[in-house]
């Protein structure tokens, strides 16, 4: 599938997918892709990653807040799905809680890409969920690129927000500078109703209390960055050298009844690399070699102090190989390598500080005739985190092997499976917490932190049956999907309280999560200067514990219908999405109502405009109170009410 959140346009099969062994086009991948390209990104400056995807089908956020949302991919989030930046992790911590956000911020990127099957497998056990990559400019660049670039400036009525851009690259012969920076400055956003919920309110055991309405409690956002690169990109060479910094300070929601002041996080990210990539002869068409290192900070703030530091320096290395050596048939061999440095001090020190190592190794081979396309990925996991003090030490090793397979039934028609056995180690988290988590209001205990026993490897077994079809009228996406688990890893809410925060422990038992997915588009006849399109998309998941239940936070059966009308001038889009109840919930976790959320988004490049483009965009129109199940605040923090959103870019 491919996409600009909302406003895509064209025949979507020639579109190319950076994050795929040869970058293929999209109607020759084996399973399930989206993308976001940069004009949806664009549109979207007012929003975090988890908001831009989440219009995509499967795919969810788990906001935390408007500075915080991470994509939830078939009912998954968290430990299983991988978020990268140039194909390296982001260095960050957004993995050690959901109140942490993800460095890479969407306005510094210019492409994302979204792979579920054999292809994930390149970046990580993750081929029953899917990985992210956000791919900066560099990435994208060609011997046809020009010199240019762009301001942007967007203001969102429901945080009084505003937010600019800018991006230039200069080319000179084979080099190429460029140059990006943003920003975002918003105070707390409106909802239409009460901070909790109705039935959060009922079912609390401290009384009765007061009910926030009208305006959430830390929510606030300020945020900067820079991006710099320089390239040079010859007949036979591409090297790139990177910096960029993040710089983040912004409130994390809180319980309204809570004594204490809310928490900020004060987040800066610094980031320094390269990336070479040289053609070859022979066998082996080209060689690429990644580098990154990162130096993550971020303090939580209460009462003007700094309560609990977090600091996180990081090197991340990948070395990769395309080659042509099974029956001329491309293929990539590769290895990478992440260290981290990992440092918690502070009041809510519910994780130790450790050390840890991630390595691999993995390959993934193309197989194609005239009707059969094949795609088959192996990959080795080596993990090892020594944490301080008396805490045992983890090491362990995964394998994961993935194979897909599509037939071509007809011009345009790609029918196919993919069979996975994936292997995860379980995360930091999940094997040493013991403690307070301020930002999720839980209190958290690992394994080794509950009996002093270590979490067995998690190991799924996944299946994917999908149909793609497209012609000049029509495009037709659909899978259907099975993943079944073995020691599957999830917080059980014992239902208990230890210093008046829930209590949730890390725990396993198998599960079996499945789904289906389906997007359909048709091209209308024109009504006069107008093109129109159709779209609708539906996506149902379900999960389930062997023997206890539902799994949480699995998101809700979503229908959306989108009507767009392009001509050379305009864009109107209108897009009715509607989320139907969740009362298939785990223990402890109480049911969301359904919804119905209508956007609308009208663009306009006037005659002769030299680059200029106007765009508004209304999200929430009715004002509806929007409970997102995915998120670990749903019953105290709902999504945000009605929201006007005026963009204005002047490309140059």
């Amino acid at each position: 599938m491919a996409s600009d959140a909302g406003l895509a346009q064209g025949n979507v099969t020639e579109e190319i997918i950076v994050s795929t062994v040869g970058r293929k086009s999209i109607d020759e991948i084996i399973s399930s892709t989206d993308i976001v390209e940069h004009e949806g990104l664009d549109r979207n400056i007012n929003s975090n990653i988890g908001q831009i995807l989440e219009n995509l089908p499967g795919i969810s956020s788990a906001s935390f807040g408007r500075a915080v949302g991470r994509p939830v991919i078939r009912g998954l989030g968290d430990y299983r799905v991988q978020v990268l930046e140039n194909d390296l992790g982001g260095g960050d911590v957004a993995a050690t809680g959901p109140d942490h956000p993800h460095a890479q911020n969407a306005l510094a990127i210019q492409k994302l890409e979204i792979l579920k099957g054999p292809s994930a497998l390149r970046f990580g056990p993750f081929a029953a969920t899917g990985v992210v990559n956000m791919l900066s400019e560099h990435k994208l660049l060609t011997p046809e690129t020009e010199s240019g670039g762009d301001l942007l400036y967007g203001y969102s009525t429901v945080a009084d927000e505003n937010a600019f851009h800018f991006h230039t690259l200069l080319r000179n012969g084979n080099w190429f500078m460029g140059l990006s920076g943003h920003s975002r400055d918003g105070a707390n956003y409106k909802i239409p109703g009460f901070s909790e919920s109705a039935l959060f309110q009922k079912t609390e055991k401290d009384g009765e209390h007061s009910r926030i309405s009208g305006i959430t409690q830390g929510t606030d956002l300020n945020e900067q960055g820079l991006n710099l690169h320089s390239t040079y990109l010859g007949s036979n060479l591409k090297a790139t050298f990177f910096y960029n910094v993040n710089e983040s300070l912004f409130g994390v929601p809180w319980d309204s009844h809570h004594e204490k002041e809310f928490v900020r996080l004060d987040m800066k990210r610094d980031r320094l690399g390269f990336e070479l990539n040289h053609g070859l002869r022979g066998p082996f068409d080209s060689v690429t070699l990644s580098v990154a290192g990162t130096d993550y900070r971020h303090k939580e703030i209460e009462g003007g102090k700094a309560g609990t530091q977090f600091e996180n320096d990081s090197l991340n290395i990948r070395l990769e190989l395309i080659h042509s050596l099974v029956a001329g048939q491309a293929g990539l061999v590769g290895f990478s390598h992440y260290e981290e440095s990992f440092l918690i001090e502070g009041i809510e020190k519910y994780l130790p500080s450790a050390d840890s190592d991630h390595g691999a190794i993995f390959a993934v081979q193309n197989f194609e005739t005239e009707r059969m396309l094949w795609e088959a990925a192996a990959r080795l996991d080596k993990t090892k985190i020594d944490p301080e003090g008396s805490m045992p030490s983890y090491s362990n090793t995964t394998s994961s092997l993935s194979l897909g397979g599509g037939y071509r039934i007809s011009d345009g028609g790609l029918i196919g499976l993919s069979i996975a056995k994936n292997a995860r180690s379980p995360s930091m988290a999940e094997l040493y917490a013991k403690g307070p988590h301020i930002g999720p209001q839980v209190f958290e205990i690992g394994s080794f932190s509950r009996d002093a026993s270590k979490l067995k490897e998690e190991e799924s077994t996944s299946a994917e049956i999908y149909f793609r079809y497209s012609n000049d009228r029509w495009h037709l996406y659909s899978s259907v999907f099975n993943n079944e688990f073995d020691d599957f890893v999830y917080g059980d809410f014992t239902g208990q309280k230890k210093e008046g925060l829930l209590e949730i422990q890390y725990k396993q038992s198998d599960a079996i999560i499945e789904g289906v997915e389906i997007e359909l588009e048709y091209f209308a006849d024109p009504i006069g200067i107008f093109g129109i399109s159709h779209e609708f998309s539906f996506s149902a998941t379900k999960g389930e514990l062997s023997g206890r239940g539902h799994i949480p936070r699995i998101p809700p059966l979503t229908y959306q219908y989108v009507l767009e009308a392009v001509s050379e001038n305009w864009s109107w889009l209108a897009r009715l999405r509607h989320a139907a109840s969740q009362t298939d919930t785990g223990e402890n976790e109480l049911p969301t109502s359904s919804h119905n959320r209508v956007d609308l988004e009208i663009s306009w490049i006037p005659a002769n405009g030299a680059g200029l483009t106007l765009s508004l965009l209304a999200r929430n129109l009715g004002d509806e109170e929007i409970r997102n199940h995915a998120s670990y605040l749903k019953d105290r923090l709902p999504e945000p009410g009605r929201n006007i959103n005026l963009t204005v870019q002047y490309g140059f």
